[in-house]
């Protein structure tokens, strides 16, 4: 199957760079990192403010030395609070902070490292498609006109046949590097 010939102008997708950001699963995969440890420094935060209340509640069916009278319940309960005054969490906050800043700078990274490559695969096309429409436009029309002087020499006898089978063989080349600056294109622009 043959390859479509370039169109007269390079194609470029629109906003390509936010669809790259769009589409990657690694700084999707960051970014919900990112929320995760926000949410954790939050609640480690809290527990650091918040007093911890604990209550209980007891009951004793019969007395509790002979286990008679089972019709006697007795009920209990307390309550335990801890404030923290000391331990309020700093350590623990702080270290999720830290590695916070760090996937923030982690995630700002890939944005531009993905950033630069889809402006790379733009460029990459763009410069296939000037290499398509230069072998289209100019090499492979001289080619072919030096081709059928060629021709003509050899005609005349002017020339061999090993000059003319090179010069054709230089077309071919030509064409060949035609079809791979179309591919090139094609596979940068897909």
């Amino acid at each position: 199957q043959q390859l479509p010939a370039e169109p007269e102008r390079a194609l470029e997708p629109e906003d390509l760079e936010n669809r790259a950001l769009r589409a990657s699963l690694d700084l999707r995969g960051s970014r919900h990192e990112l929320e995760s440890l926000a949410r954790r420094a939050g609640f480690t935060r809290a527990e650091g403010i918040i007093p911890d209340i604990s209550a209980d509640v007891h009951a004793l069916s019969g007395h509790p030395d002979n286990g008679t009278n089972r019709d006697d319940v007795r009920f209990g309960g307390g309550v335990s609070m801890t404030i923290p005054l000391f331990d309020r969490q700093q350590g623990n906050v702080l270290a999720l902070e830290s590695a916070f800043r760090a996937q923030l700078e982690r995630y700002y990274g890939l944005a531009g490292d993905l950033r630069s490559e889809a402006r790379g695969l733009q460029e990459r096309a763009r410069s296939a498609h000037r290499r398509a429409r230069r072998y289209q436009e100019v090499i492979l029309p001289s080619q072919t006109r030096v081709t059928e002087q060629t021709l003509l020499q050899y005609n005349a006898m002017q020339l061999g046949v090993f000059q003319l089978l090179a010069v054709r063989r230089d077309q071919l080349n030509g064409q060949l590097a035609y079809v791979e600056a179309l591919r090139e294109y094609w596979s940068a622009v897909a």
